[in-house]
């Protein structure tokens, strides 16, 4: 599993969008 790689990802995501 590539969670360790994807968590940081959705993390900036928000908040960028936010």
């Amino acid at each position: 599993m590539d969670e360790s790689y994807i968590w940081p990802i959705v993390f900036v995501d928000v908040d960028r969008n936010y």
